[in-house]
């Protein structure tokens, strides 16, 4: 009695109808991707753009992030101080929609963050410096990146990386920071075996859901097996 091993490449990450396109794969170091490596595609800038207002009271430096799981808006927010003692009290964002959340400084301190999780971003707040007042004021300008490339998937990730959007057929890598010239598959049936998340973690049911809604299918592949009886 013989073992047949169906002619199934189970490595395979392309299984029918694949399309490609020939995208920029942004590495943010000296890098490996394997094959199968799921790919979003990075749409705002990490690095947000906070300028205060010249006439502002307040010196203390601010920066921004961006919440795990949003892609901020491209265009200017603005932020303006309400009434403030000490450098406490509320603070105003309006988004480049004209959509406006206020939060209030708290704990204490005038260098308390502030969380605006309406908008999806943190203004962080140095401790040197001299405190704000009422109507000091900063522009908060996301930027877009240019061609918007690819980058590994991350399902905690920011501003795009968070959203899958196609599948590395092949090993990529580059031995510093930079962009690599590759062909994608962004369409297509792939075996959900060989899929992978490069930040690590498991290729969930929801993942796999994200995948189909831009036209990737997974499909479970398993070697088979039959025995051959003569």
């Amino acid at each position: 009695m013989t073992m047949v091993i169906t002619d199934i490449d189970v490595r395979s990450v392309e299984l029918e109808g694949g399309k490609f396109s020939d995208e920029g794969l942004l590495f943010a170091a000296a890098d490996t991707f394997v094959k199968g490596t799921i790919l979003a595609r990075k749409l705002v800038n990490d690095t947000v753009s906070v300028t205060p207002n010249g006439g502002n009271t307040g010196t203390k430096a601010l920066s921004v992030t961006t919440a795990a799981g949003r892609t901020l808006k491209i265009g200017n927010y603005s932020l303006v101080a309400g009434t403030l003692s000490s450098g406490l009290g509320p603070w105003t964002l309006t988004d480049p929609d004209g959509i406006a959340q206020t939060v209030t400084t708290a704990g204490g301190a005038a260098d308390d963050d502030l969380v605006f999780s309406d908008h999806g971003l943190t203004v962080v707040v140095a401790a040197s410096g001299t405190n704000f007042v009422t109507g000091d004021s900063a522009a908060i300008v996301p930027a877009a990146i240019a061609g918007e490339p690819l980058v590994p998937f991350d399902p905690v990730g920011t501003n795009g990386e968070q959203k899958p959007a196609a599948v590395l057929t092949y090993e990529a890598s580059l031995t510093a920071g930079g962009t690599k010239s590759i062909r994608a598959l962004v369409a297509g049936e792939v075996n959900a075996n060989m899929l992978v998340i490069d930040a690590g973690g498991t290729v969930t049911k929801a993942i796999l859901d994200q995948l189909r809604d831009v036209g990737i299918v997974a499909t479970s592949v398993q070697q088979l097996a039959e025995y051959d009886n003569s």
